[in-house]
């Protein structure tokens, strides 16, 4: 059991007095969870308290009217912001930002975890605990002693900006987007000597994002990137034809149309019904094989 975690009896404490853990490793909540988490709580009430830690009177000096900070119950946080609670139950826990980030980890251990926020945490863990070593991370995170080292790369490749691109895309957009994990890994492969060319990655993130890519898409535009082009000239997965459209296109049915449109692709299926089986499995062969984006319109 998390010692730093074990129950102990519950205070009511001011929301406003508590303010979120920047080193949370649970960053990316999504907005869809935290609003079932609000409804739950508005039909049953708080079942669990938060466990909170005090701040120090130097953190207190910096951050006016916050007297805690969070230690477990990140969504539950969350979800009484939005349901404008003013009061909740929490316990409170004295530990170091230290004590408090390793609580966090062993509390949220098993539990579903963006590869963004474990990257992040085995970072943050190793710059906090130099005392340990790769395969004592690997054994803390469930993972393999090779994974936790790619993960150190890709984390030390991915500047503040990317990082924050990322995460906003997740959980502060209308329409999210989950870039995955193995989207990312192919980022590894823009690595200019040991700092890595963060300019260049953040090129190529922005056209994941912006694309909605998936890994095959995501590896060839990473392949495109390394031979000197610009992640603005990719236009899709293959190479550009004459005219700037890619061959595998020209084998589509007259009624499939598919072009640039935005930051995606659009595809359009103008059907008769006799014509609806070929042209639209066609079409969706097409999609299904990731070659025309995620956008589809039929008119």
């Amino acid at each position: 059991m998390n010692p730093a975690m074990t129950r102990a009896a519950s205070v009511p404490v001011p929301l406003p007095e508590i303010r979120p853990n920047p080193h949370h490793p649970r960053r990316a909540i999504p907005e869809t969870a935290i609003r079932l988490l609000a409804y739950s709580m508005a039909a049953a009430g708080q079942r669990a308290p938060l466990v909170l830690r005090p701040l120090s009177p130097e953190e207190r000096a910096l951050d006016p009217g916050k007297k805690y900070e969070i230690v477990g119950g990140q969504a539950r946080y969350l979800a009484c912001l939005r349901l404008g609670w003013k009061e909740v139950r929490a316990e409170v826990r004295d530990l170091s930002p230290e004590k408090a980030f390793e609580a966090a980890l062993l509390d949220n251990r098993g539990g579903p975890m963006y590869w963004l926020d474990r990257y992040l945490a085995i970072e943050k863990l190793l710059e906090w605990r130099q005392d340990l070593t790769q395969k004592d991370v690997a054994e803390r995170f469930d993972m393999a002693p090779q994974a936790v080292g790619r993960a150190l790369k890709l984390a030390g490749l991915l500047s503040r900006a990317a990082r924050e691109m990322i995460y906003r895309r997740l959980v502060g957009e209308p329409e999210p987007f989950e870039l995955s994990e193995e989207s990312a890994l192919e980022l590894l492969s823009l690595r200019a000597g040991e700092a890595g060319d963060q300019a260049r990655v953040e090129e190529a993130l922005a056209a994941m994002m912006d694309g909605r890519l998936g890994r095959e898409q995501s590896a060839r535009l990473v392949e495109w990137m390394r031979k000197g082009r610009s992640a603005a000239s990719f236009a899709g997965p293959d190479a550009p034809g004459p005219g700037g459209q890619a061959e595998w296109w020209r084998g589509l049915p007259a009624s499939v149309k598919v072009r640039r449109a935005g930051k995606g692709w659009e595809v359009r299926w103008k059907l008769k019904d006799h014509e609806a089986p070929v042209a639209l499995y066609a079409g969706l062969a097409a999609l299904k094989a990731g070659r025309a984006g995620r956008r589809g319109k039929r008119a």
